[in-house]
C-alpha cells in the first residue's frame, strides 16, 4: 500500500530543510524513495534518468510510452517540444547544420518546413509566442531561467486536480532538481526557485 498521504504531508517540511541546507537533493528524494513501492520507485527513477539531459534519447521517450503514467508522458512531451524548438531557431539563427529532432509530431513538422519567424507555430500551438519571445532574449542566463519557469508551471498544470498519488511526488521531484539547478548556477535565482516551491507548498489546499 502506498503512503502518498504521509509523504505528500511531508513535503513542505522537506522544501524547509531543503532551504535550511540540512539536506541536499539527494537526501531530499531518497526520503521520498524509502517510502514508495517498487513499482512507483521505478517511476520516480525513470525520472531523474531523465533529467540529465544526455539521456533524453529515442530510447527514453520509448520507455515513457510503456510506463503508462500521466505526469511522465505528458511533461517529457512538453520538455521535448521545447529543446526541438530551441534547437531549430538557434540552428536558424546561427545559421548552423540542418538540426537533429527527436520524436515525430505535427510542432515536428512545422519546425521543419516553415520559414515564419515562429516556424508558423503561433497559429496552432497554445504558449507559442511566449517561447519564442524567451528565445529571443539576448541573456542567455536569463533565456533558460524563463524556459525553466514553463517547465515549472507545466508540471503545475499537470498536478492541478490531482491530491494524493504519485504524480504529485513527481512533480515535487522535478520542482527541487530545477531549484538545485539553479543552485549550482546562480545563488540569487534558485533562492527565487526555492521560496517558489515553499510558498506553494504553504498555500496549496491538497496538504
Amino acid at each position: 500500500m502506498n503512503n502518498f498521504p504521509y509523504i505528500i504531508a511531508g513535503l513542505p517540511q522537506l522544501a524547509l530543510d531543503f532551504e535550511s541546507r540540512k539536506s541536499s537533493f539527494d537526501s531530499l528524494v531518497n526520503t521520498i524513495y524509502i517510502n514508495c513501492s517498487k513499482e512507483d520507485q521505478k517511476i520516480i527513477d525513470w525520472l531523474l534518468f531523465g533529467l540529465k539531459e544526455e539521456n533524453l534519447t529515442h530510447h527514453f521517450y520509448r520507455i515513457l510510452k510503456k510506463l503508462n503514467n500521466p505526469f511522465m508522458n505528458e511533461f517529457f512531451e512538453y520538455d521535448l517540444m521545447l529543446r526541438n524548438i530551441k534547437v531549430a531557431f538557434l540552428s536558424r539563427k546561427y545559421k548552423g547544420a540542418e538540426p537533429e529532432f527527436i520524436g515525430d509530431s505535427f510542432v515536428i513538422e512545422h519546425l521543419k518546413s516553415s520559414k515564419a519567424p515562429d516556424f508558423g507555430l503561433g497559429m496552432v500551438m497554445d504558449g507559442a509566442s511566449r517561447i519564442f519571445q524567451i528565445m529571443e532574449m539576448s541573456d542567455l542566463l536569463e533565456r533558460e531561467q524563463q524556459l525553466d519557469l514553463l517547465r515549472w508551471n507545466k508540471a503545475n498544470d499537470i498536478c492541478l486536480f490531482r491530491l494524493f498519488d504519485i504524480n504529485v511526488i513527481l512533480c515535487f521531484i522535478l520542482k527541487a532538481a530545477i531549484t538545485e539547478r539553479w543552485n549550482k548556477l546562480d545563488k540569487a535565482e534558485g533562492a527565487i526557485f526555492l521560496n517558489k516551491l515553499i510558498e506553494e507548498l504553504r498555500s496549496t489546499k491538497n496538504i
